[in-house]
């Protein structure tokens, strides 16, 4: 058997195998770190293994599976009665349902009622766990606040609107943090500033979830508008026709963002981080959790008419996300970037629409590629390969 000497064997070797074509490719959609592992990377999730990161353990609420069961339930009526029964009642007003005077006041009466249980249930939970004084009393002036955005205004107690919204966002947060603070949710468990979010892993991860989030309401709200536009075509269906900011009443400048806010609140806070970490503190499976935000994400865009059933994807995979990360703060950041982006371009054509869409997902690969982690780890790469 006849060898060959080690350096022409090489040389035969290297003319042997030829490099692949997919190494020599260098297009926006094939390369690494490309358009493709981007929309892949979304479609997955952001990974936790890659960087070794893990989301927060939820352990077993100390008072009780039944009490924290109950406190979810309570949180959920009380989002209920703030925006998904008046989307609900819109929806039955397209499918040709009329109401009475006597529905508006069941509304306003819902939404009272509500106020004051969160001005109630906020004073039991700050109170009972014996806070400092100067707690006690802003809990006191949150609650306070917020029944007086809907009290009678002859007894001249009404808040300005503005300040109002502004109240009932604080009280509806900070309710929620004590509601989950009861059953051993601290902080860092919700999602909140945890102590891996200083690690260029965590601050990767934050961006990815925030980016991830912002191409899923950008998804979604495609598919609603092409939903809608497709079923305009034919007048007996219950569909919105008017503009979402019509449909929802805002006409001020300061209305859109505080109906942002009050969004991001009730959407990510309570819908996604309450309703996933309390149902974990309960031990109860997740299908209930999906069930939940699936419910509740349909009812919130209820005004939408039949367009509304594309929230459903939109809220699975933000919860999905939620589940596999704890990371919530990148969570609000993608959806109230979304939001903000969203309310500026009401009034332009879908066809424009679909191109800031296409642009907003190449900024996404952009800012992904040249994050400052990438550059380190390039500049790193280069200092070992010289």
């Amino acid at each position: 058997m006849t060898t060959l000497p080690a350096g022409r064997e090489r040389e035969v070797s290297s003319r042997a195998a030829p490099a692949p074509a997919t190494e020599v490719r260098w297009t926006l959609w094939s390369k690494p770190g490309g358009l493709r592992r981007w929309l892949e990377r979304a479609w997955r999730g952001p990974q936790l293994d890659a960087d070794g990161l893990r989301r927060p353990a939820w352990a077993a609420s100390p008072v009780g599976a039944r009490w924290a069961m109950l406190d979810l339930c309570g949180l959920l009526l009380i989002v209920t009665a703030l925006a998904p029964a008046g989307a609900v009642m819109t929806f039955a007003a397209l499918c040709g349902v009329t109401f009475g005077p006597a529905a508006g006041d069941f509304l306003l009466a819902a939404v009272v009622t509500a106020n004051i249980a969160i001005m109630l249930w906020l004073g039991i939970l700050v109170f009972g766990r014996g806070a400092q004084w100067p707690v006690r009393m802003s809990a006191v002036a949150a609650g306070g606040a917020t029944v007086a955005t809907h009290a009678p205004r002859g007894g001249q107690i009404a808040l300005p609107p503005f300040l109002g919204s502004l109240a009932l966002c604080i009280s509806l947060t900070w309710l929620t943090f004590e509601v989950c603070r009861r059953h051993g949710i601290n902080r860092e468990q919700l999602g909140i500033a945890p102590a891996q979010a200083r690690t260029p892993s965590g601050r990767r991860q934050a961006r990815h979830v925030a980016m991830t989030v912002a191409f899923i309401c950008t998804v979604a709200a495609l598919l609603q508008g092409v939903l809608a536009a497709l079923l305009r075509m034919w007048p007996s269906l219950p569909v919105m026709r008017t503009s979402q900011h019509q449909a929802l009443g805002l006409d001020l400048w300061w209305e859109v963002p505080l109906n942002v806010l009050s969004t991001l609140v009730m959407e990510d806070v309570i819908v996604i981080a309450a309703v996933v970490t309390l149902l974990a503190a309960a031990r109860s499976p997740a299908w209930i959790s999906y069930a939940l935000a699936g419910v509740m994400a349909v009812a919130g865009h209820a005004y939408f008419g039949l367009p509304a059933l594309a929230a459903l994807p939109y809220a699975w995979w933000r919860l999905h996300i939620y589940r596999q990360t704890g990371r919530l703060t990148p969570l609000i950041a993608g959806h109230a970037a979304f939001d903000l982006a969203g309310a500026a371009a009401q009034s332009i054509p879908l066809s424009a629409k679909l191109a800031v869409a296409l642009l907003l997902v190449l900024g996404m690969e952009f800012i992904d590629r040249t994050g400052p982690e990438n550059k380190r780890a390039a500049r790193s790469a280069d200092q070992s390969s010289g």
